[in-house]
């Protein structure tokens, strides 16, 4: 399990906006709850950037809560 999951929010405006049709994120070897957590975030961002609301504050509370994540589940079976 990898922080480096979820290095694109950050720039997921600008990829979006470069009419990027295909966004893949691997999970194929990971936990179900993994999966869900980092789709979560990353479906709010596409929703953000649709509805203009796609802010640094909105950013750093994805960003965040996918650390809050990583350190509950450091120690569990789900990756």
């Amino acid at each position: 399990m990898s922080p480096k999951d979820f290095c694109t929010i950050d720039i997921l405006d600008q990829l979006i906006n470069r009419v990027i049709d295909i966004l893949k994120m691997e999970g194929r070897s990971k936990g179900a709850e993994y999966v869900y957590t980092l789709t979560q975030c990353y479906r709010e961002a596409l929703q953000a950037i649709k509805d203009g609301t796609y802010l640094p504050g909105k950013i750093e509370n994805w960003k965040k809560n996918w650390q809050q994540f990583i350190t509950v589940v450091s120690g569990r079976d789900i990756i």
